[in-house]
């Protein structure tokens, strides 16, 4: 691969070379195999005046894209680039010292001429190189996220999808081996075939006042929380909350924290295999409705004269029918019992698949429910024009308003209602900011029942039967 050029043990490299040591990093493999890679010592080279930033895809995207795919009944195909990182030119100018790994060759002086792992600016190389070939084979990143490609198919029938993430990615199109053979034409693939994968604690953590760990298990709580935190991302929505109050205490863990923390993979353990399911096709809701007519008909035309929805005027051709988009949204006040402030929770729906999820402390202290619940629904007003966006980037249409669903009613009804007066002036902005989009048509608040309140499972520890009746709707 053309990795290095040697010099003599005596040559004097150019004043702009740094040197990095060379390391062999070995590793066992999940199915047996031992695998070794030469590395380099990248932390001890100065990255200044070099780009060493590389995006990162989107969890969300994966999920839309898993929605497309049921939608336009698309067929997925995943792939691993094999020695991904060194089929790209190095950034910086580096040389090294060949060590005893190099055979006959060591005490040379290395030039270091690929991307080698270690070295921060490789990731980006890796990506500008996959990116520069993906534009060769027609495909253009989209608009909302710069790792995931698309490109309109010969018949116009609709777009062919590529994500990546690194040195991984996935295929999403009418006919995704095509595109396989194309990425094993100009790099070598270690893998490709269809994917196979691509609660809470009862109790308030912030007031634990147990010992604090030492060194020892302040590393073993950090790296539990990580699993759990890369279990979220992945799929386990169940966790979200759980793992969102005890990553908090990753700096200053307690002997409480951590016992907390084997309690949340006791129900990893014990329910390992939960799922989100995919499909296109319209959630179904009951929520009770206000009015007789079965749906709220905002008119803010007069009091909001300019409000509209903005389009991106580069967004790719829409094809094939539109999908349904849902958020639930809660809030749980003052559940902090140190800071005293609340949860916002919520769930993003695309028809029937549950692409994104949300619990987080909200910023600033509500000073009352309904405070509380309005900043969560502006939090879901935020993240459902954010979707919208996405899915027209990805040539998905979305016609009608995005359902915004919470249980408080006199939220519901101050954002629904045209003569709805402002009740409390903390939550001024998010008045208006919510009323405007609902003017614009861009949402529609709809009032549910609190046991219909998905969102719920994002806010607080809940109990096994509210817990199961809400996976039992959102998950496998």
């Amino acid at each position: 691969m053309n990795c290095f050029t040697f010099h003599p043990s005596d040559y004097k490299p150019g004043p702009n070379s740094q040197f990095a040591p060379l390391r062999m990093i070995f590793e066992a493999k999940q199915d047996g195999r031992r695998k070794e890679r030469s590395v380099c010592g990248g932390h001890l080279v100065d990255p200044r005046g070099i780009l060493t930033k590389s995006t990162v895809l989107k969890g969300v995207s994966v999920r839309l894209l898993d929605m497309v795919a049921h939608r336009d009944d698309l067929t997925i195909l995943h792939g691993d680039v094999g020695n991904a990182f060194i089929t790209a030119k190095c950034l910086e100018e580096i040389h090294s010292t060949a060590g005893p790994e190099f055979g006959e060759r060591e005490g040379a002086v290395v030039t270091i001429n690929k991307a080698l792992y270690g070295l921060r600016s490789s990731s980006r190389a890796y990506r500008e190189n996959f990116a520069a070939f993906m534009r060769t084979i027609g495909f253009e990143p989209t608009r909302y996220d710069r790792d995931v490609w698309m490109r309109l198919r010969e018949d116009e029938s609709g777009y062919d999808y590529l994500c990546t993430h690194i040195d991984d990615f996935k295929v999403v199109a009418k006919d995704p081996q095509r595109w396989v053979n194309a990425i094993a034409g100009a790099f070598q693939l270690k893998c490709s075939g269809a994917p196979d994968y691509y609660l809470g604690p009862a109790s308030h953590p912030e007031t634990d006042t147990s010992d604090f760990l030492d060194d020892a298990g302040k590393h073993q709580y950090q790296m539990l929380v990580g699993m759990a935190q890369w279990a979220v991302t992945i799929g386990r929505m169940d966790i979200a909350y759980a793992v969102a109050s005890l990553s908090r205490f990753s700096a200053a863990p307690r002997q409480g924290h951590l016992e907390l923390a084997f309690y949340l993979f006791g129900y990893l353990k014990r329910f390992p295999s939960k799922q989100l399911p995919v499909c296109s096709d319209p959630l179904e809701i009951h929520p009770t409705l206000l009015d007789k007519k079965g749906d709220f008909i905002p008119d803010f035309l007069k009091e909001y004269p300019d409000a509209k929805e903005d389009c991106d005027p580069k967004e790719a051709k829409a094809y094939r029918k539109p999908v349904q988009t849902s958020v639930f949204f809660d809030a749980n006040l003052a559940h902090d019992l140190q800071t005293r402030r609340s949860i916002t929770g919520l769930l993003v729906y695309v028809g029937s698949t549950l692409v994104s999820w949300t619990s987080k402390r909200q910023g600033c202290i509500a000073s009352s429910t309904y405070c509380s619940e309005f900043i969560a629904m502006r939090a879901a007003v935020e993240e459902a024009m954010s979707l919208r966006y996405m899915l027209r980037s990805l040539g998905v249409p979305v016609e009608e308003p995005t359902n915004l669903i919470g249980y408080n009613l006199g939220v519901i009804q101050t954002a629904s209602i045209p003569e709805a007066d402002l009740k409390k002036k903390h939550v001024v902005i998010s008045y208006h900011c919510v009323r405007e989009v609902v003017a614009a048509q861009i949402v529609k608040p709809i009032w549910c029942d609190t046991s219909e309140n998905w969102a719920d499972i994002c806010t607080k520890a809940l109990g096994g039967v509210k817990l199961n009746a809400i996976l039992s709707r959102t998950m496998l």
